[in-house]
């Protein structure tokens, strides 16, 4: 089947197949793992946000787009098209077909789709499991954005680097799950070139002030906690170095030196 093909059967309506009900008593995801379902197949350029708006029953765009800007594991939880997405991603799950990896013309092989579930199991390459799994994970200090890091600005871009090497992670959509990060944030995105400057520099201490770095390090601390995965040498090695400070120097960048 040519990837066009592909792309056609995942688009076509299931409802015949697979009734809307029947999903009725679905345990539901977080609004944000629906967010990243939706983001991904809108980057892809699979579908429109005016054609998946039509698709999933919304009238016009205006239910979806007010959807898009909210953020958080509740945010949108009552507006129609969280219900109307988690259906059409489920159906397609049913019908064991994966989104098309349109960068590479091909998709992967059936029945691997990814659950929208929020019991899923399924994990990345590299072991950084889905949203699902972190939307509970509180960090100390995460209402007043000043979690205690204990990593270098290198040690991040090292984590960036590989996480962005995972099949169907894209870096906008990297960008957004940053964001989630940041509380009442004083900006209103971190962009792909924010992303990319940070990636550029190099030194322990150069970006410290970035927004990208505090963010990219609540993003990696919260897999690590939701697994029970032990802590790093690197990591034990940087509490003895900084325990004095509370945490890696974020005030001290490099780059105004």
């Amino acid at each position: 089947m040519s990837p066009e093909d592909e792309i056609a059967a995942y688009k076509r309506n299931l409802d015949d197949v697979f009734a809307p009900k029947s999903f009725e008593k679905d345990l539901l995801p977080s609004c944000q793992v629906v967010h990243n379902r939706i983001n991904e197949l809108l980057d892809a350029g699979i579908m429109t946000q005016t054609e998946f708006s039509k698709a999933i029953g919304c009238d016009g765009t205006n239910d979806l787009s007010d959807f898009l800007k909210h953020k958080g594991p509740y945010a949108g939880i009552k507006n129609e098209a969280f219900c109307n997405a988690f259906v059409w991603f489920r159906q397609r799950e049913m019908a064991k077909l994966k989104m098309p990896n349109v960068n590479k013309g091909q998709v992967e092989e059936e029945g691997t789709a990814k659950s929208i579930l929020p019991d899923s199991t399924s994990k990345t390459a590299s072991s950084i499991p889905d949203i699902t799994d972190i939307t509970n994970i509180h960090l100390y200090g995460e209402e007043e954005n000043d979690v205690a890091v204990w990593d270098t600005c290198d040690e991040i871009r090292r984590k960036i680097n590989a996480h962005l090497k995972i099949p169907g992670v894209t870096q906008a959509q990297f960008c957004r799950d940053l964001y989630v990060q940041l509380n009442d944030p004083q900006v209103k995105s971190i962009s792909s070139k924010q992303l990319a400057d940070f990636r550029r520099q190099k030194g322990p201490k150069t970006g410290a002030k970035n927004t990208v770095f505090y963010a990219a390090y609540v993003y990696f601390e919260k897999p690590r906690l939701a697994q029970g995965k032990k802590k790093t040498k690197h990591r034990e090695i940087m509490e003895e170095v900084w325990e004095w400070n509370g945490g890696f120097d974020r005030e001290t960048d490099h780059r105004t030196q």
